[in-house]
């Protein structure tokens, strides 16, 4: 078993001491998505260090906001359900319910890019022609500090974020299952 940052809750430590937490993803600021297994169920953990005084920025990773975000997407779109999110002094962290799937980086979707592409494409337009845009509270990231440059939008949706391969799950026969890591959800121009 990986061993889990210390400063996380009690009860988080426990669901790993109960099933073991597999280190599944690193990002470039120091988070990691551990895969745990208590009783066989499949959660993940995100966990995020508070980054130095010194080095907060805007791509500063927000999983109080990346909750709110799966909350309502969750209503019109494949996503995890979340189970907790909170913060420790030491950073944050987020608990979310496995889906069925896998990564489009799988080996298996790496071996057959063409469905993994296929996959990815119809997961976006998914999202982006079935959501209320209207009642979407989130804006896009890359909107708000290049709005005094935009032009009138063309085509108001709500988009992914982050729409990257790791991003999209397939299921076992190559269809689109779900989307993870809507930290930056929002609606922004098609």
């Amino acid at each position: 078993m990986t061993e889990l940052p210390a400063h996380l809750p009690q009860h988080l430590l426990r669901l790993a001491a109960d099933g073991g937490a597999e280190p599944v993803w690193r990002n470039e600021l120091g988070g990691t998505t551990f895969r745990l297994a208590p009783a066989g169920r499949c959660l993940y953990l995100k966990w995020q260090p508070r980054p130095p005084v010194d080095r907060q920025d805007a791509r500063a990773v927000d999983l109080a906001a990346e909750a709110r975000r799966l909350r309502w997407a969750r209503m019109y779109h494949p996503v995890p359900l979340v189970l907790g999110q909170g913060a420790t002094s030491a950073g944050s962290w987020l608990l979310t319910q496995g889906v069925a799937g896998t990564s489009a980086v799988d080996e298996r979707w790496r071996a057959q890019p063409r469905t993994a592409v296929v996959a990815i494409a119809r997961g976006l337009r998914r999202l982006h022609e079935t959501r209320p845009v209207e009642d979407c509270p989130f804006t896009g990231s890359w909107t708000q500090p290049h709005a005094a440059r935009l032009l009138a939008p063309q085509q108001l949706v709500v988009c992914h974020g982050d729409p990257c391969v790791p991003n999209t799950l397939l299921d076992s026969s190559g269809d689109f299952a779900a989307h993870v890591d809507l930290g930056l959800l929002g609606v922004a121009d098609r």
